[in-house]
C-alpha cells in the first residue's frame, strides 16, 4: 500500500468517527499513523475469522476489514459505548461488534486472535486462560 493510499485510508476511518473532542480526534489520528496497525495486518490472513479482542473503538477491526474485504472481523470490548462507536463507525464493513467480556463472551472459531494492548489489565491466570 502506497503512503498515499495509507493517508487516504486513515482520513475515511477517522470520518467514520464524527467526534467533537479534539484529544479524542488527536488520539485516534496518532493511533492510526503509530500503532503498528500496517505490521499486523501484514500477519493476519486476508481470508477468514479475526478476532479483535478488546477492540476499544475499533481502530484496527477497520484497517483490517477495509484492506481485505474477505476477513470477517469480529470486535469484542466489555464498553457498550465503544461497541456502539465500533457499530456506528464500521457500517458497511465485516465487522461485528460484540459487547462483552473476553473472559467469558462465547468467541467463534477464528484464524487469527488479535490482543492489543490488553493483556496487562488482568491477573496472571486469566491472561493465561486467555492465551490457551
Amino acid at each position: 500500500m502506497t503512503r498515499a493510499a495509507r493517508r487516504a485510508e486513515r482520513r475515511e476511518i477517522l470520518a467514520s468517527y464524527p467526534d467533537p473532542s479534539p484529544f479524542r480526534r488527536l488520539y485516534r489520528r496518532l493511533r492510526l499513523r503509530r500503532g503498528g496497525y500496517d505490521a499486523i495486518e501484514g500477519l493476519v490472513p486476508r481470508v477468514g475469522t479475526v478476532l479483535d479482542l478488546g477492540c476499544g473503538e475499533g481502530l484496527l477491526s477497520q484497517v483490517l476489514a477495509r484492506r481485505a474485504p474477505t476477513r470477517r472481523v469480529v470486535a469484542v470490548d466489555h464498553d457498550p459505548r465503544r461497541v456502539e462507536r465500533v457499530r456506528r463507525a464500521s457500517k458497511g464493513l465485516s465487522i461485528e461488534a460484540v459487547d462483552g467480556s473476553m473472559t467469558t463472551v462465547a468467541l467463534p472459531p477464528a484464524d487469527a486472535i488479535l490482543l492489543v494492548d490488553v493483556l496487562h489489565y488482568f491477573d496472571r491466570a486469566t491472561q493465561e486462560r486467555l492465551l490457551e
